[in-house]
């Protein structure tokens, strides 16, 4: 079965899902914390942090410069609306 790769861009959601053992701060962690350690340890996913351009997320919630916005359409698959006739 081929891995799962799954982009996080919380670096805390991150480091308690890599860490096995938890940290002080988190004393109450949720049950899907610890069903995706699991699924980590058996190889299912792959949890990573990507790059600000890979985010397409950031269309939604920040202001982009038009090369910008015109990859973000893309990506989330929106065309311009067609002019009338």
């Amino acid at each position: 079965m081929e891995t799962i790769r799954i982009g996080e861009h919380n670096r805390s959601c991150l480091a308690m899902v890599a860490n096995r053992e938890g940290t002080g701060w988190a004393k109450h962690s949720d049950v899907a914390h610890h069903t995706a350690r699991e699924r980590v340890v058996r190889g299912e996913v792959e949890f990573y942090h990507p790059l600000t351009a890979e985010m397409a997320a950031d269309g939604f919630t920040k202001p982009l410069p038009a090369t910008a916005l015109v990859t973000f359409q893309a990506r989330v698959s929106v065309r311009a609306p067609q002019q009338a006739a």
